[in-house]
């Protein structure tokens, strides 16, 4: 399949790219080639999207409404509706949702899925589907400090990290043993790290200055992520020196907004870690569509695109830093190699946006085309397998 008149984000000028067998058999080709041509006419070409922090055990399931909007409410909610959830609703569902994601250009995707016992549906599932799912074993606040046996057992069938939820912990000291745990466990079956830290209003909760901490003193900053930190938009002043450029950052800027400053009078907090300070001072950021349709929020998708372009609205990025936070900064915090534009002889992977200017692009619309491997989705449709 021969693409003319695609215009790459890397140089911004326009290419052919000649794709056989699912790798990338010439740039810039010269002459006719065999099979299919497309013409993209000018639409801008990224690598593959990705998206840093969803919840797939949870997406698209129905509780009782969550009448506080709180995450609190919403939690509880979840947990009556596990007692429901089998084994071939979440198969069928996590399939369902990566064939969304995508359709949407996503290729590579971080799930955080407690409870434990339903991880092993997950990993299965996953085989089946083109988009790299990448598994956060999740455990519950206050499991991590009493017993590791299931979190090792996940983690030695193929997760490929652990998380955390320390700030939900019933005292500061457990959430910093837990913080300890977590990173032990880590180091000794060399899996990355992430935690859902500070996910709160509290001016008070800086337990990520303990994992930061942490990771330094056991050179795993490239292991870290921070999700959330939502308690930074409650920070004075000059505090984010602590985190010394160590981890990356995952920001959910949809649900977080819809979250935070439940309890606040006017003026209300927005929900948003502090951004810019992140960026400028060199810390990877990165962007997740977090909750999708269920009892913690009840709206949203899995549209990566649409999330970091309403973050540039809450936090005055530019447009070419809205792309990065959902490809190279993502790639970044997933620890993804051999990440990129396309080049001669690798895998094709790349997505064409249905625009020409980003600062044109509509994220509502599917991409014109996404290609990974074999994999095809022309606007949506991904039933399309490449054979030439």
């Amino acid at each position: 399949m021969l693409l003319t008149n695609v215009r790459s984000t890397e140089d911004w000028k326009t290419h052919r790219i000649y794709v056989n067998e699912g790798l990338v058999d010439c740039m810039d080709c010269k002459g006719r080639k065999d099979g299919e041509v497309i013409d993209c006419e000018n639409r801008l070409m990224t690598p593959p999207l990705v998206n840093s922090h969803v919840h797939l055990t949870i997406w698209s399931t129905k509780g009782k409404p969550n009448e506080s909007g709180t995450l609190i409410e919403g939690n509880e909610i979840y947990l009556d509706v596990l007692k429901k959830m089998n084994s071939d609703d979440l198969k069928e569902r996590v399939l369902r949702a990566l064939k969304i994601m995508f359709s949407r250009g996503i290729m590579y995707v971080r799930s955080h899925d407690p409870p434990i016992s339903l991880l092993s549906v997950i990993l299965e599932a996953r085989k089946l589907s083109p988009v790299v799912l990448q598994e956060v074993v999740f455990p519950t606040p206050g499991s991590i400090n009493e017993d590791t046996s299931a979190v090792e057992k996940f983690l030695a069938k193929g997760a490929e990290v652990l998380g955390g939820i320390p700030h939900a912990e019933s005292t500061t000291e457990e959430g910093i043993k837990s913080i300890r745990t977590v990173f032990e466990i880590a180091s000794r079956y060399n899996k990355l790290v992430d935690l859902h830290i500070d996910e709160t209003d509290d001016p008070d909760s800086r337990f990520s200055a303990y994992a930061v901490k942490e990771a330094i003193k056991r050179n795993m900053c490239e292991s870290l992520t921070l999700s959330h930190i939502t308690a930074s938009h409650s920070y004075p002043g000059e505090y984010w020196r602590h985190m010394r450029k160590c981890g990356s950052v995952v920001i959910n800027p949809i649900t977080n907004a819809f979250l935070q400053g439940r309890y606040d009078n006017y003026p209300k907090r927005r929900g948003i870690a502090r951004v810019k300070e992140l960026m400028r001072d060199g810390i990877n950021v990165s962007i997740g569509t977090d909750n999708v349709m269920d009892s913690v929020f009840p709206l949203g998708d899995f549209n990566v695109f649409r999330a970091a372009y309403q973050l540039s609205f809450w936090d005055s990025l530019d447009i070419n830093e809205v792309l990065q936070t959902i490809t190279f900064n993502g790639a970044r915090t997933l620890g993804i190699k051999n990440y990129g534009y396309p080049r001669k002889g690798k895998n094709a992977e790349m997505v064409v946006l249905n625009c020409k200017e980003l600062s044109r692009c509509d994220p509502s619309l599917l991409p014109f085309l996404v290609i990974k491997g074999r994999n095809l989705s022309v606007q949506g449709d991904s039933s399309i397998h490449l054979t030439d």
